[in-house]
């Protein structure tokens, strides 16, 4: 993982964007683009919890890859 910031966020992947998005706009936890390098970390532990229960619950891997940090 990066060093935070938005280098680091235009890396993300589409499940990471999502959960910055959830966060921002349901949560309102204010303005998700320029994450430290924690809550960006905070963000990848979210979404592999996530890819963890749908393979889980459909036995197959969610069809949005995970991009390497």
């Amino acid at each position: 993982m990066g060093g935070g910031g938005p280098a680091s966020e235009a890396n993300e992947d589409i499940l990471d964007k999502t959960i910055d998005f959830f966060q921002e706009h349901v949560l309102r936890q204010g303005d998700q683009s320029n994450e430290t390098a924690l809550e960006q970390l905070k963000d990848e532990q979210i979404s592999d919890g996530l890819r963890r229960a749908y393979k889980s619950v459909t036995g197959h891997e969610l069809p949005i890859k995970d991009k390497p940090h």
